[in-house]
């Protein structure tokens, strides 16, 4: 699983690859990943397919940075991915923001 992370100030963007939820390493990279910083942009924007594992993955980076005081954002996410987000009302708990712009922004708002 290839993943680049870009530091911003304080906030780290995540940039997932197509791969995300089925990677046998998930655990070890999300470790990894959430070290970095407790303010996380994930951008999306090449997921075209999310199933349950990812679902998870995401409401466990979730609760591990708002435990330790950070938070989760999510940015350009594809139509097919907030659709299962909307079915599943994650958007109500994960803020879905359409640039990584506008995810780094609302930490300092």
């Amino acid at each position: 699983m290839k993943i680049s992370i870009q530091d911003i100030g304080d906030v780290s963007i995540v940039a997932l690859n197509k791969d995300f939820y089925k990677t046998k390493h998930l655990n070890t990279s999300v470790a990894f990943i959430l070290q970095r910083s407790n303010k996380q942009v994930f951008d999306m924007r090449h997921v075209k397919f999310f199933d349950s594992s990812g679902c998870g993955v995401l409401l466990t980076c979730l609760k591990t940075l708002t435990n330790s005081g950070g938070d989760l954002k999510l940015c350009r996410i594809h139509k097919s991915v907030l659709t299962l987000f909307e079915l599943l009302r994650i958007h109500r708990i994960v803020e879905i923001f359409n640039t990584r712009e506008e995810a780094v922004q609302s930490f300092a708002d």
